[in-house]
């Protein structure tokens, strides 16, 4: 999750912050919930990461390759923090896990700055596709939404 778990958690508070109406209280509640799992997710990630850090003799904790279906899971997370996500991802697409990798930290980066940068109510396209040798994967979005 990282960087992209924290721009989640600082959109979703900030929105959170500005909710207003008869809903305002179920919104906050909810928004709280959200911020809570993703600093968890984030701080194990952390630890992860430091644990590896601190001593190169041990090998890094195993975990599964990112997926395809890792993809919905953070368009999943940059929806739930006030971020249209329309997901395009062929199920055709077959690349290899370091690829994989690769495509997963590049969209989960960009649905950050998507969040960071265009803020609560952005829509963002996020399209992966292969191209002979090549894959492609496209983050658009049109910038804040102006109120």
């Amino acid at each position: 999750m990282g960087s992209h778990g924290l721009g989640l958690i600082t959109v979703r508070a900030a929105a959170a912050r500005t909710v207003a109406g008869p809903d305002a209280e179920r919104e906050r509640a909810a928004a709280l919930a959200d911020i809570e799992r993703a600093g968890r997710e984030a701080t194990t990630e952390l630890r992860r990461l430091l644990g590896v850090l601190r001593d190169p003799d041990d090998e890094a904790p195993l975990r599964p390759p990112p997926s395809l279906s890792d993809l919905a899971t953070l368009a999943t997370a940059s929806r739930r923090a006030g971020i249209g996500v329309d997901l395009h991802v062929p199920a055709a697409v077959a690349v290899s896990p370091g690829v994989l990798a690769a495509v997963h930290a590049v969209v989960g980066e960009a649905l950050a700055n998507v969040a960071r940068h265009a803020g609560p109510g952005a829509r963002a396209r996020v399209a992966v596709r292969r191209e002979s040798h090549d894959v492609i994967a496209t983050v658009e979005d049109a910038g804040p939404v102006r109120e």
